[in-house]
């Protein structure tokens, strides 16, 4: 994965989000076949500034709109936001990323950037502040080379309160022993 570069500056040295998305018991991501409806303009223009802060499209230089179009389609239409979906969609997930900081968990917990870590460092350190067992990881790297921490999943129940992911036989592709979380 690349980063757009320069970062938008509160990413520079931070986490991002990737998404909120529905899953069924087993942690699968949920699929919809029902075609989405249009995102109304207004949406974005009440929350573009909250969205840009907290959900902001680190990967390419295109409009986030975009991205946050792609989000809605393949993730926000598969839960129950109400009349208001996609606005709703995209409130509940600035809530939850405004809810936790990752960043001062992980540093809390003794994780620095540009050292070597494994798995259960960093899962240890986010259940000190999380009452949840299973947390899922992904990493991105070489077999037989470096492996940075790409992402971290946190399960959310419909009211948004952190719970335990379902076990998973994927271990989200963090095959290495050790990995970084590099800084920019």
């Amino acid at each position: 994965m690349r980063c757009v570069n320069p970062l938008p500056p509160y990413y520079a040295n931070n986490f991002s989000m990737h998404g909120l998305w529905p899953a069924a018991a087993d942690g699968r991501t949920l699929q919809s076949t029902r075609r989405p409806r249009r995102i109304p303009d207004d949406v974005f223009e009440r929350i573009e500034s909250k969205m840009n802060r907290w959900w902001a499209n680190i990967n390419s230089r295109h409009a986030s709109r975009s991205f946050w179009e792609h989000e809605w389609s393949k993730h926000g239409v598969t839960g129950n936001w109400g009349e208001d979906g996609a606005q709703n969609y995209f409130l509940d997930g600035i809530r939850s990323r405004q809810n936790i900081d990752l960043l001062f968990i992980l540093r809390s917990g003794g994780i620095r950037f540009n050292t070597y870590y494994t798995k259960r460092d960093i899962v240890g350190a986010i259940r000190k502040w999380l009452p949840v067992q299973n947390i899922y990881i992904s990493c991105s790297g070489r077999p037989g080379g470096f492996y940075y921490l790409h992402e971290i999943f946190i399960c959310l129940d419909h009211n948004l309160n952190y719970i335990s992911c379902p076990l998973d036989s994927n271990p989200r592709r963090c095959f290495g022993d050790f990995f970084q979380i590099p800084s920019t």
